[in-house]
């Protein structure tokens, strides 16, 4: 009898073996064990944090005892890989009677998130005396919430039901007066979490600022409250792996009763590194929010601000005693208003409208806390030199990049100061520069002061725009023997290719008697990194007028005059006139950038990459191209 025969066995068999192959490729994909780095994680602050501008570098991630090894190969299977795509995540917010911080929270993290589609964020409206779905943005999420507690003991309900309920491997815990600062919150998250290591990363507004970043050993509060939150997060902006707490969580209540912890987010410290886990701490910046008073501002490993919390923000009538002391830290309702307009400002004259019309409530008043600057931040960069005006009358500073109208913008100052110059700023000793502040170039106190507590505006262009401003302002007409640093240029991109061995500028020689062409000039500018390059027209304008200086205003070279009024409306300064910006260089200048990049997508890629700093920081997108060449 003849037998059967089944074709397609063989290809069965080699598709199984395929899908086995790339399961496993996958599964080691995100394994930490071989894992130097992760896709999408550029700043590796998990493997490598660093700290401001010191790059001082936290000790390596602890190895956990053997013991803590073996419990935490019992619990492996609960870890869950962060995905290779964006994951979602979660944020839970508990609320009671707290509309106004509440609408700023969930606006600060829809804004400030790099990828806000991926976050889906749940209210838990314990009691509320607005109508939440008419205030809220649209995306959120409202789920009425029945707890028998007040205040803290109204939580532990609260993280079982939001752990249990949540469908991301990342939930934050989030308090509605806690405002998140960080942009791209949600992928510096990501980033923590593509190490298997850590389950929590959180704020820890009342430990010690000197204290570790990285948490691997739990300290109970019965010997010092202190060393507890030393060592220990505050589950008010907490983030959490999700997997790992789910089943935990609902030993949560008992746990605490029988544990001494300085908050609720200590449990999630002591299960963590019971387990041979660890927690990552965004720990308090050392300044004053709002003086006397609870706020306090945190910031990630990297220098930046995380996050503002108010502490009390909704206790101010429902569940603190008449007499207790600590009403006293408690905002006034106009101190609140301004701190939630400086949480949720972004740097732009825009974003203090307040209405469709544009007017600005409370145009005499600005509030900003003090910045977190340090003389030796100050002391070494082009900020305290050429680049700083200051005005004493509105304590305001003015820092502005070459090429990005820092004539105009020393010509605004002046007239705020009443100097009212309008030849060039450079050349007029009127002008009150920051360096003329200093004693033999060193920064003083005073000038600390300044840019720790006045207001600072800061101008910005486009990277392509004023690549080629520079170019023909400086370099495109002259001759090389009438124009040293056309010649400096071209002696540092000629030489190495160059029939002599040195372009000699001296003389009016064949090589010398025409101008530079900007094929060379690009070459110099894309090559030459900022702390080579004595011609600061072609540093970045991060590197003048730093992101941490944190502005309070970005004036737009393209907007110029707009800008400058809405600035000085906001800050209740009277200037009968703003020049403005000369329509006939813009003209030109755009008809520059089409000239030398329309045709040319590498060299509009050679600016992008140049300048990508400014780029990402100011948000510019790269001129329209048709071919590479």
């Amino acid at each position: 009898m003849r037998q059967k025969r089944f074709p397609f066995l063989p290809i069965l068999a080699l598709n199984i073996v395929v899908l086995a192959l790339f399961v496993t490729l996958e599964s080691s994909r995100w394994s930490n064990k071989d894992r130097t780095g992760t896709p999408s994680s550029p700043r590796g602050i998990v493997d490598n944090i660093v700290v401001h501008e010191q790059q001082v570098s936290c000790p390596p991630v602890p190895q956990p005892p053997q013991q803590q090894q073996q419990q935490e190969e019992r619990h492996t299977d609960e870890v869950v890989p962060i995905a290779a795509v964006v994951p979602k995540i979660n944020v839970l917010i508990p609320h009671f009677h707290n509309e106004h911080w509440l609408v700023a929270a969930t606006t600060a993290l829809i804004k400030r998130a790099a990828n806000p589609g991926t976050i889906s964020i749940q209210v838990y409206d314990m009691g509320s005396d607005l109508n939440l779905r008419e205030i809220l943005p649209a995306s959120v999420n409202i789920k009425p919430f029945a707890s028998d507690g007040v205040g803290g003991s109204a939580l532990p309900p609260f993280f079982q039901d939001s752990l249990s309920e949540s469908d991301s491997e990342i939930t934050v815990l989030c308090d509605s007066d806690s405002i998140i600062l960080y942009q791209g919150w949600d992928e510096a998250l990501i980033e923590i979490f593509h190490n298997s290591s850590f389950v929590a990363a959180g704020i820890s507004p009342r430990g010690n600022d000197s204290g570790p970043h990285i948490i691997s050993s739990y300290h109970a509060a019965a010997g010092s409250s202190q060393d507890c939150f030393d060592h220990s997060l505050e589950w008010n902006w907490l983030a959490v792996r999700s997997s790992f707490y789910k089943s935990r969580a609902k030993q949560l209540l008992s746990d605490y009763q029988n544990e001494k912890y300085c908050d609720w987010g200590s449990w999630f410290v002591h299960k963590a590194t019971q387990d041979g886990k660890l927690a990552l701490r965004f720990m308090k910046v050392d300044m004053t929010v709002v003086e006397n008073k609870s706020p306090r501002v945190v910031q990630h490993p990297d220098g930046r601000l995380w996050a503002v919390h108010m502490f009390y923000g909704s206790r101010g009538r429902l569940d603190l005693a008449p007499d207790s002391p600590e009403r006293r830290y408690i905002l006034t309702e106009e101190e609140a208003e301004h701190l939630r307009k400086w949480a949720l400002w972004d740097g732009s004259p825009s974003s203090l409208k307040d209405d469709n019309q544009g007017n600005t409530k409370d145009d005499s008043k600005f509030f900003r806390p003090p910045r977190n600057i340090t003389l030796a931040q100050l002391q070494p960069s082009y900020l305290t030199q050429i680049h700083t005006a200051y005005c004493e009358e509105h304590k305001l500073l003015v820092c502005s990049p070459a090429k990005s109208a820092s004539s105009e913008s020393l010509r605004w100052i002046s007239r705020i100061c009443n100097l009212n110059i309008n030849k060039n700023p450079y050349t007029d000793s009127r002008i009150p520069i920051v360096y003329n502040q200093m004693q033999d170039g060193v920064v003083t106190q005073k000038v600390l002061d300044w840019f720790q507590k006045w207001t600072i505006v800061t101008v910005a262009r486009d990277p392509w725009a004023r690549v080629v401003s520079g170019f023909y302002d400086k370099f495109s007409e002259l001759p090389l023997h009438q124009n040293p640093w056309a010649c400096e240029v071209a002696q540092q991109m000629r030489s190495p290719f160059s029939s002599t061995s040195s372009l000699n500028c001296s003389s009016n020689n064949t090589e010398a008697s025409h101008p530079l062409e900007f094929h060379e000039f690009l070459d110099y500018v894309t090559s030459t990194p900022d702390a080579t390059d004595r011609f600061e027209h072609f540093s970045t304008q991060e590197s003048a007028c730093p992101q941490w200086l944190r502005p309070d205003f970005v004036a737009r070279h393209e907007s110029l005059e707009d800008d400058f009024k809405h600035i000085s409306q906001v800050l209740g300064i009277n200037v009968k006139h703003v020049r403005p910006a000369n329509s006939g260089s813009m003209n030109t200048t755009l008809e520059h950038v089409k000239k030398h990049f329309l045709q040319n997508c590498t060299n509009v890629e050679r600016v992008r990459k140049r300048y990508l700093v400014d780029v990402e920081r100011f948000g510019y997108t790269p001129p329209d191209c048709l071919a590479a060449s």
